[in-house]
């Protein structure tokens, strides 16, 4: 691997074994104030546990947080013809009106809370224990449930979504 050369793709990764969402708070904060950030944190988490499902997963990453949503079984990306596969396709679909949603929660808060696009199946996040050297501190495990584990189906149902909600993202992509 030559320094700088992306190897990490979707094209490498055979399987999806979670959904999550990356957001940020006070991105642009420079020197970075951790009890600024740490009330916007606490406030952005209680928010997000009134309009998503339980996660299995939180990461304090330092700047924001990471809410993950681990599947029972993971979902093969690409059939033997290198094509998304069904799963995969409804995955990408309910990750859409899921993101849109949590970005229409925040509209108002632009700036202070950023909701990144995570499209990248072969995306790391940070891991607890690892250093965000923006923010000065370490990320932490916040929530972790072991059995809170979901079928994609059952996780489809969980947001609420509708047919029509996919469907509306579908001619989008």
């Amino acid at each position: 691997n030559d320094k700088g050369k992306r190897v990490r793709s979707n094209k490498n990764c055979i399987a999806i074994n979670e959904v999550h969402f990356d957001v940020d708070v006070i991105h642009n904060l420079d020197p970075f104030d951790t009890e600024l950030a740490d009330e916007i944190i606490s406030y952005v988490i209680s928010i997000m546990y009134t309009i998503l499902p339980t996660p299995t997963m939180i990461i304090l990453s330092g700047r924001g947080i990471a809410w993950f949503y681990k599947y029972s079984k993971p979902i093969s990306t690409f059939d033997e013809n290198k094509n998304l596969t069904e799963d995969s396709k409804l995955h990408d679909l309910m990750y859409q009106c899921a993101l849109e949603k949590l970005r229409q929660e925040f509209v108002e808060w632009k700036g202070v809370v950023d909701v990144d696009t995570v499209s990248d199946y072969a995306r790391v996040t940070r891991l607890p224990g690892t250093i965000n050297v923006k923010a000065g501190r370490f990320a932490e495990l916040y929530k972790y449930d072991s059995n809170m584990l979901y079928e994609q189906k059952d996780l489809y149902a969980e947001f609420g979504f509708t047919d029509a909600e996919l469907n509306k993202q579908k001619s989008y992509s």
